[in-house]
């Protein structure tokens, strides 16, 4: 899909005009998605993510044990110099 302008018309206008398409699918399919999520019981894609997500990690991250496993693969990441800006 493309929009066809006239001959006059300077090329980086056409291309703004080219991209205008593809915006605008992209935007009704974030709306569908989003209209999608008000039917399950989370309510919204950022809901699902947290309930999905950061609450098993919370849950995971409560321990004296869990932070020492955290801090053993920090380092041992640090090692091999997976690290820093390297991530």
């Amino acid at each position: 899909l493309k929009i066809h302008v006239p001959e006059g018309v300077p090329p980086i206008i056409a291309n703004t005009f080219s991209a205008l398409i593809p915006g605008i699918l992209v935007g009704f399919i974030f709306i569908f998605v989003s209209f999608g999520f008000s039917f399950t019981s989370w309510g919204s894609f950022s809901q699902m993510v947290y309930s999905v997500i950061v609450t098993p990690l919370n849950a995971l991250g409560g321990s004296v044990w869990s932070l020492v496993v955290l801090l053993l693969v920090q380092m041992f990441l640090w090692f091999f110099g997976i690290h820093g800006s390297n991530v």
